[in-house]
């Protein structure tokens, strides 16, 4: 907490300074256990033509490595980045060496990997969040955007958890069910929230959908709730203001599955490359040269970086 307290203080100063000062280590951290899926969603970076990074899982000794030196200051640990994470068969060790570190862990998942078998191993687990993506109330509007997906394995997979969740009296995980919402899917809202609620999950979330080929706007984007914004012409804008600053530089990273670290989960295809672990300690890179000229651009032309036009932070 003192960590944190120092990153917050950094960061508010820099605001007040105009320019970054960075005191402390990040306390939040995203892992990716792989860049492979078993879905090809028309709108996920990993089924995109410029997705040119290298396909592979996430290796026991990597994140190892990341867990001896990440565990001292990150309380905040997401195993998730690109890909289907369960795709990766050392995913329950790595939640439980995560646990174990004393961090709170949790994972994002399309569902189809929530049969009885791994339902027994979450919760025997202790993971801390289970996030699952449902993108319809219903198999036919589901599948207009899970390509590949299976509606009825998905709901049949949440029942599952909550129902062993139960059995087993357990506090964890606190389940979260994720509806995206598009414009094929816009109607659906307050179904959504009433299946969520016929489930037993925790907590349902109607997310912004995050636009990659503005070609696609007026197919993909809702009438509302959307975090962009359409002109006469046709062309597309994020609605966010995006101010010279982002908390994130300070407060958290992402660690691709080969070790690459990376400023936010905005950069999915891994073009900003501040070190890889394999080779660097952690908090060097953290507070290298890369990186600091990073947080400069950032705090004076932020609107220039590719990988923040497309932000809602």
């Amino acid at each position: 907490m003192l960590n944190y307290l120092q990153l917050k203080v950094s960061y508010f100063f820099s605001i007040t300074a105009v320019r970054p000062y960075l005191w402390g280590k990040p306390a939040f951290l995203s892992v990716e256990p792989t860049t492979s899926c078993n879905l090809g969603c028309p709108e996920c970076f990993t089924t995109q033509p410029d997705f040119t990074r290298p396909k592979g899982m996430l290796t026991s000794e990597t994140f190892e490595m990341i867990l001896s030196q990440a565990a001292r200051h990150v309380f905040y640990l997401n195993l998730y980045f690109q890909g289907e994470p369960f795709l990766n068969k050392n995913l329950i060790d790595y939640i439980l060496s995560g646990k174990r570190a004393g961090m709170y862990v949790a994972i994002s998942t399309n569902g189809h990997f929530l049969d009885p078998s791994n339902a027994e191993r979450i919760i025997y687990s202790s993971l801390d969040r289970l996030i699952v993506s449902l993108d319809g109330a219903d198999a036919e509007t589901y599948n207009l955007y899970r390509k590949g997906g299976d509606f009825e394995s998905v709901v049949k997979g949440i029942k599952t958890v909550v129902e062993l969740k139960k059995k087993k009296n357990s506090r964890n995980p606190f389940i979260e069910l994720q509806f995206v919402v598009t414009r094929k899917n816009q109607s659906q809202r307050k179904e959504f929230i009433n299946l969520g609620k016929e489930l037993g999950v925790d907590k349902t979330t109607l997310k912004t959908f995050q636009l990659l080929n503005l070609h696609q706007a007026r197919e993909w984007l809702p009438d509302s709730n959307s975090r962009y914004s359409i002109s006469g012409d046709g062309s597309v804008k994020i609605r966010n203001k995006l101010r010279n600053r982002c908390f994130r530089m300070w407060s958290s990273c992402v660690i691709t599955w080969e070790g690459n670290v990376i400023p936010c989960c905005f950069d999915k295809n891994a073009s900003r490359i501040m070190g890889n672990i394999n080779r660097q300690n952690l908090y060097e890179i953290w507070s290298n040269k890369e990186y600091s000229d990073f947080r400069k651009k950032v705090f004076s032309e932020r609107k220039k970086i590719d990988i923040c036009c497309n932000c809602s932070e």
